[in-house]
């Protein structure tokens, strides 16, 4: 009966493929915020651990604003890091932007004399190319505004659902223990935890890995190209 269900579900799927994307799109739409939320909270709790575990270690009235100043110390290393990036990058393309801005007109210069020269060669296009205009280009500048304003709703919301993560994480673990073991048998519960802890485990070992890796590689680079005047 279960394969006769799945057959069924999925000859429905195949036959409505357009309502099935439309679905997931819709529901990817919804969830996307908080597992990008997830993603961050994750990064961000890899330093901050650390902090917290060796911040206002042998002070007990200052315990309570251990994870605060952890996050903030945490949030501060991570703005400093992107920001040393930008202010190393934005100049470089600044000058990247220039250069493509000047060659603009000249492409489509070019582009308008092949369009123009199109219909000559091949005759057969000529009822397409005279059918061409310049909406396109006005829905893709919309597209591309609704995409950035969408972006940064997202990116809000990720922000604000990774601070409750990181603040109330123990909460959440404890609660979605007990989820595991009202849903799953103990057995597989579990092994479900197992999983996840070997998996944070590793993870975070990598992060931190590439973290260290990064700072070496970036030395020796700014070494040499400091050597080779680059």
């Amino acid at each position: 009966m279960q394969i006769i269900a799945f057959g069924i579900l999925l000859y429905c799927g195949m036959e409505h493929f357009d309502v099935v994307i439309g679905a997931v799109d819709f529901v990817l739409g919804i969830v996307m915020p908080f597992l990008v939320g997830g993603a961050i909270a994750f990064v961000i709790n890899v330093p901050m651990k650390s902090i917290e575990r060796h911040l206002f270690a042998k002070n007990g009235k200052l315990a309570k604003w251990r994870r605060p100043v952890a996050y903030l110390l945490t949030l501060a290393i991570v703005i400093g890091i992107i920001t040393l990036a930008l202010v190393v990058v934005i100049p470089e393309l600044g000058n990247t932007i220039s250069m493509i801005v000047q060659q603009v007109p000249v492409a489509v210069k070019a582009v308008q004399k092949w369009l123009t020269d199109l219909p000559d060669s091949y005759p057969a296009l000529a009822p397409a190319v005279a059918e061409l205009n310049i909406d396109w280009i006005v829905s893709s500048g919309v597209g591309i505004f609704s995409g950035i304003v969408s972006g940064v709703v997202t990116f809000v919301i990720a922000f604000t659902f990774s601070i409750y993560v990181l603040f109330q994480k123990e909460r959440l673990a404890r609660q979605a223990k007990q989820i595991l073991y009202a849903v799953f048998p103990e057995k597989i519960t579990e092994k479900i935890l197992s999983v996840a802890a070997l998996s944070n485990q590793v993870f975070s070992s990598f992060l931190s890995g590439q973290c260290v890796e990064a700072v070496i590689l970036g030395t020796l680079f700014v070494i040499t190209m400091s050597i080779l005047g680059m």
